[in-house]
């Protein structure tokens, strides 16, 4: 898309500013074979061209654009965080209090709902393993997009584990519903990791902090470093052992306080509001006008939302 956007600029000489907006680095970046090596240069070529770099993770920033592409050394380019948050444009307390979160039926089982993407084959593993062994200890919802390539055969491992199930797509209209049942926001993804998934923080940790889903991550990820900073969620350093051992030893006394550290969390740090908006046009204007004035002067700019945890 950048090359595209690069390329159209070019064809009709226009004077706008070219924005390049990342939502996720790809692992053939970051592939050491020639053909990541190449797709480097690419975009580290195109991103010369480019005004503004925006990114919804500040990982993407310190693991990859700063050391392999050069940026704030060798690249000289403004840069903005602007994470994947709900955008919501009705006022942010009318917001947060016109939402009546439902309570789920006590557990145990702990009900633990896997939404958005999913790829993910070593969490269906450790999911649907532990529900097979502990009935009693947990059940599983899964909604969203599988992606069928990752697995081995998604919908007969599902319909093959008494306690997980799968739901199909959604929408927004049903999230409030969807993680108003479950007790947990599954959080972990071990695609990728090292890289893509190690660094970006997903939509699923908006969406289940908006609705005070607790979450449930990876200890050594962005999203884990997020959650706690923010004071949330249960982390986890290896969920395969640590799963079991923590519900296990999960009262409704110690559930309810994970419960009430979601609802007491700002609600800005889930959604994206007018003055989110406004902040991201001012932030464009500034850049508009520094190229303006003085093209060669592009002075490193690491904006983010007002409760986004530095």
């Amino acid at each position: 898309m950048l090359a595209i956007a690069a390329a159209a600029r070019k064809e009709v000489r226009l004077e706008a500013r070219l924005v390049y907006e990342c939502l996720d680095v790809h692992r053939f970046l970051l592939s050491r074979r020639f053909w990541g090596k190449w797709l480097r240069l690419i975009e580290r070529t195109l991103m010369r061209r480019a005004s503004l770099l925006i990114i919804s993770s500040p990982a993407f920033l310190t693991e990859y654009f700063e050391p392999k592409q050069g940026v704030s050394r060798t690249l000289q380019i403004p840069t903005l965080l602007i994470e994947n948050k709900i955008l919501d444009l009705s006022d942010s307390d009318t917001a947060a209090s016109s939402c009546v979160f439902q309570t789920p039926v006590q557990g145990p089982p702990w009900r633990i709902g896997w939404f958005g993407m999913i790829r993910c084959a070593k969490s269906l593993d450790i999911l649907c393993d532990l529900a097979a062994r502990r009935p009693d200890l947990i059940s599983v919802t899964i909604r969203g997009r599988p992606s069928r390539v990752e697995f081995v055969d998604f919908d007969a491992q599902v319909a093959g584990t008494p306690g997980v199930s799968f739901g199909g797509t959604y929408d927004a209209g049903e999230l409030e519903s969807l993680y108003g049942e479950v007790h947990f926001n599954w959080a972990i993804n071990f695609f990728e990791l090292g890289g893509n998934c190690t660094w970006l923080l997903p939509n699923r940790i908006y969406e289940g902090g908006r609705y005070a889903a607790v979450p449930i991550a990876l200890l050594h990820t962005e999203t884990g470093r997020w959650l706690r900073q923010l004071g949330l969620g249960v982390l986890l350093e290896s969920p395969a052992n640590g799963l079991e051992r923590f519900l296990d030893g999960l009262t409704q006394f110690s559930y309810a306080e994970l419960k009430r550290a979601c609802l007491a969390t700002p609600i800005g740090s889930f959604i994206a509001g007018r003055e989110d908006c406004l902040r991201l046009s001012e932030a464009l204007s500034q850049v508009a006008k520094i190229n303006r004035e003085s093209p060669t002067s592009q002075p490193k700019l690491l904006a983010s939302n007002a409760e986004a945890p530095q």
